[in-house]
């Protein structure tokens, strides 16, 4: 049995931020949860660790992430399965020990996460709980059809006959892929509602991707239970789903930094970004040349439209994030980090995104945690600090509930009340 206490505590079920909060943590599971001196009273014999100016919050919950994806590292796509998963399995310690507690992937490789689950099981390895699609589904040269974490899959029965597989092989979830950088639907309606019906018909959720309004319709009508991405969901789309419990996967953070970095690719090399628009594409790069100081080196059209495609992302973003939040509809924190150069599952970004779009830090962290607990079906098991939940912790420095950037500084993180970490509290 054990104590900790700090500064403050944040429940991740609604807005309730303890002063002075505790929490008592025995085999495993938090017994309660309260004022630092009622905690104490109830539970005298306990040791007590006091984290002081800290915030106490549940582990955190990655709702889009691949497994093992190696887009952003060659060199351990051409080392083989065995590296793959050894990779892996480094990514998702390294996820835990920033707090990371659970996380939900949306398309592995075959045989991936049994391997992690069942090597974590075993005592093996310390990671988080992982709660799998298996591979994708996708029609024939649809959206990421050269993966092996995607399947080619067309026709409704062939459909229906790929979930019962994927559930066979150990899936919790099914994810299928809706679209692509086109507003163009991949699936037919017949086939949508076919991916759903036999998912649910065997107790298990779906997943889709899907950027467009014209997609995200076929995917509201077919009853998938999380939408991946939205990008470009309508308000009308926002207020339905949120009537029928639909929840978004916003993936805000990867879109932004891609938007930020071609934002600062134009201004390192003298361009005028500001005046690219869809109709001077085709000329942009020839009146930039009367700019002696412009770099042109490299850059094409295509370049310029994928400045403005993710110009156009950013500002979605921040035009819907806080708005559809306030309508009702349930937000969940997801990172889809396929891109090098950043940590592993950093969704303690993609909360500090989803804030600076305009959710207050509770609201963002609540993504995250209780949210996410939610639609996985384990509301009261992960994902928030009551009694009997898991004690899957996470320790910050600094105020968490002001500031979305305290989960950044990492003081402690607990698995089913084991510290992993061993940093020092005042006792």
């Amino acid at each position: 049995m054990q104590i900790i206490t700090a500064r403050r505590l944040i429940i991740g079920k609604g807005k309730t931020v303890l002063a002075n909060g505790a929490m008592c943590m025995e085999n495993g599971q938090i017994r309660a949860v309260g004022d630092v001196k009622e905690i104490r009273q109830r539970f005298p014999q306990a040791p007590v660790c006091d984290y002081g100016d800290a915030t106490i919050l549940p582990g955190l919950i990655d709702m889009h992430i691949h497994v093992g994806d190696t887009q952003s590292r060659p060199d351990v796509e051409q080392g083989g399965d065995q590296l793959k998963l050894l990779y892996a399995a480094s990514e998702l310690s390294a996820a835990l020990r920033r707090g990371v507690t659970a996380v939900r992937d949306v398309a592995s490789e075959p045989g991936v996460c049994t391997a992690l689950r069942q090597a974590a099981g075993m005592g093996f390895l310390r990671i988080p709980r992982i709660f799998t699609s298996g591979v994708a589904l996708c029609i024939s040269g649809g959206h990421g059809w050269p993966l092996r974490s995607v399947a080619q899959v067309n026709s409704p029965w062939k459909l229906r006959e790929q979930v019962r597989s994927n559930i066979r092989d150990g899936a919790d979830w099914i994810k299928a892929m809706g679209d692509s950088n086109l507003d163009a639907p991949e699936y037919t309606q017949e086939e949508f509602d076919a991916i759903v019906q036999e998912c649910h018909r065997q107790g298990k959720k779906a997943a889709v991707h899907a950027s467009f309004a014209s997609t995200i319709d076929m995917c509201i009508r077919a009853g998938f239970d999380t939408i991946e991405h939205g990008i470009f969901m309508t308000p009308e789309q926002a207020a339905v789903m949120a009537e029928k419990g639909i929840a978004w996967v916003p993936t805000a953070m990867v879109c932004t930094r891609v938007a930020r970095e071609l934002e600062q690719m134009m201004e390192e090399r003298g361009l005028k970004a500001e005046s690219l628009t869809p109709d001077n594409v085709e000329v942009f790069l020839d009146v930039q040349k009367a700019n002696s100081a412009a770099d042109l080196r490299g850059l094409n059209t295509q370049t310029l439209r994928r400045v403005l495609f993710y110009r156009t992302v950013r500002a979605a973003y921040a035009e819907r994030i806080q708005r559809f939040q306030r309508m009702g509809l349930t937000l969940l924190a997801g990172t889809d980090m396929v891109i090098g150069g950043t940590a592993p599952v950093p969704v303690e970004q993609e909360i500090l995104c989803l804030a600076e779009y305009g959710l207050t830090a509770v609201e963002a962290i609540e993504t995250a945690t209780g949210n996410a607990a939610r639609v996985l079906g384990l509301e009261g098991q992960i994902g928030t600090l009551e009694p009997g939940a898991a004690a899957d912790v996470l320790v910050v420095g600094g105020d968490a509930a002001y500031d979305a950037a305290a989960l950044q500084n990492t003081k402690e993180v607990f698995q089913g009340g084991c510290p992993l970490l061993n940093q020092a509290a005042n006792k």
